[in-house]
């Protein structure tokens, strides 16, 4: 059949008027809809033959990329504190950097609603450095968030046993630091059960030539800094396959769960 068949015509014809649609659809999810969209993820991991018998609940946030603080802010606060973790970590990328005029603004409101909204978690709020915290650790200074960047603090457990948060500087989460990741897991005691908190999840491929590490937390990686609907990440800034830009995985049998992000 020709191109004057009028069946091929109309096909033609709508596909050239789903484009624009599908286009629109788009633009609408990416700046109306998903930035202020908070999504609550819950995963479960199985750790008991490192802590005694019990739950713990640990909340993990990340990039909030703000530029400025306002009701999606305060909503993310006030169901941080619904949840009632018993445990907050945050992974880096809270106030932009680019927002030169009106950055220490923005980071003064943030330490404000951290003061206002507390989660008030039993074992504390720790925080890591991430690449755009040009003024850490100022930025949380002031509020519940105890900064982790460079640090292994020991978190007593119910029972006895003790909870080891290791905190990455940014180049030692991407993995331009083998001795020092090497020298903050050594330091652990055998019993303690351990964490390693980084912004950048490329850390985790060294975890397992390195030491014993029950869990990595990390973030960067915004789900996908490029995604297409139904496909998923085309790219992450990360040095992970693109299924670890999201969720709880397991690489070489060590759990890491990498936030999407808030902003």
């Amino acid at each position: 059949r020709g191109w004057s068949d009028p069946l091929i015509l109309t096909s033609l014809g709508l596909g050239a008027a789903l484009i624009p649609s599908m286009l629109l659809g788009v633009y609408w999810d990416a700046y109306h809809r998903e930035p202020t969209a908070v999504a609550v993820r819950t995963h479960e991991l199985d750790l008991s033959g490192r802590v005694p018998r019990g739950r713990l609940r640990l909340l993990h946030l990340s990039d909030l990329q703000c530029d400025q603080i306002g009701p999606y802010e305060e909503r993310v606060m006030e169901e941080a504190r619904r949840l009632k973790p018993d445990l907050v970590v945050w992974t880096g990328d809270y106030v932009q950097p680019r927002l030169k005029p009106s950055r220490a603004e923005t980071e003064a409101r943030f330490r404000e609603i951290l003061r206002r909204r507390p989660t008030k978690a039993a074992l504390g709020a720790y925080a890591v450095r991430g690449d755009v915290d040009i003024n850490w650790p100022l930025v949380v200074a002031g509020t519940e968030i105890v900064p982790l960047s460079g640090r292994s603090i020991r978190l007593e457990l119910p029972g006895g046993r003790g909870l080891r948060l290791i905190g990455l500087h940014p180049g030692t989460s991407r993995g331009h630091d083998v001795t020092e990741l090497a020298r903050m897991l050594g330091a652990a005691k055998d019993d303690e059960l351990r964490i390693v908190v980084g912004h950048n999840p490329g850390f985790v491929r060294q975890l397992p030539g390195l030491a014993r590490a029950d869990l990595a937390l990390a973030g960067h990686t915004h789900g996908g800094q490029v995604r297409i609907p139904f496909f998923g990440a085309l790219y992450t800034k990360s040095p992970l396959p693109r299924r670890y830009a999201s969720g709880l995985h397991a690489f070489e049998r060590i759990p890491i769960h990498v936030s999407a992000g808030i902003g």
